[in-house]
């Protein structure tokens, strides 16, 4: 499953990651063609009432993330229910601690799904979730003051902002900003704050092993 990574588009059968009904058949539909690609829609394997899914979400905090790719997932496919995604997961259960890149999650959760492992392999129960290290990570930094209008931040307001993160102990030096921007166009309050979100990549001259993940994989089975 490889959606949630554009850098990786192979297009199976449905056929290939379909489940029989008790008598030996396949769906209906089973001869169409599904394309695996970014965003974290459900990947194609599906069986009556039901599709696979994974999708990772930023975040060292896997109920953030959760919560995170369940929002994002409500507001592309809307609350209405059956989307064969993360939309319909109501909690999610960890799979590992075991640290892993994203093609090995994503492996790993291929095989759990093959194999139905009982942990994920009801569409009304609970996603499984796999901690992943992308070499990169997002942080969100509320309470920062944002009199300007718009979602821009760079130049000397970025460093600004900089030296507040690296005073809350939220970036060390090895941090480097890969991306930056304001959560709201304009700030509230008086004076006027907002939130940051900053995607950081760790110093390659960092040699330290990774001690918390970057983000989650959740995967799993869901209504459709």
């Amino acid at each position: 499953m490889y959606q949630h990574d554009p850098s990786h588009g192979n297009r199976r059968r449905i056929t290939d990651r379909l489940r029989p009904d008790h008598d030996g058949r396949y769906p209906l539909g089973a001869y169409l063609w599904t394309w695996q690609h970014a965003g974290g829609q459900a990947d194609g394997r599906c069986s009556m009432g039901g599709m696979t899914f994974d999708q990772y979400a930023a975040g060292a905090d896997p109920a953030a993330a959760f919560a995170s790719a369940v929002a994002d997932a409500r507001y592309e496919y809307g609350h209405d229910g059956y989307s064969g995604t993360i939309a319909e997961k109501n909690d999610f259960v960890i799979i590992t601690r075991q640290l892993m890149t994203l093609d090995q999650a994503s492996n790993l959760a291929d095989e759990l799904i093959s194999n139905s492992d009982p942990r994920i392999d009801n569409k009304w129960g609970p996603a499984g979730a796999i901690p992943v290290v992308t070499g990169t990570r997002m942080i969100e930094v509320p309470d920062l003051p944002h009199p300007a209008a718009g979602t821009s931040l760079q130049g000397a307001d970025l460093d600004k902002i900089i030296r507040v993160c690296r005073r809350r102990r939220l970036l060390t030096p090895d941090d480097i900003v890969l991306d930056s921007c304001w959560t709201t166009p304009a700030g509230r309050g008086t004076p006027p704050k907002g939130t940051a979100r900053l995607t950081l990549r760790h110093n390659p001259s960092d040699r330290t092993e990774p001690t918390m993940p970057d983000g989650w994989l959740f995967f799993g089975w869901a209504s459709s």
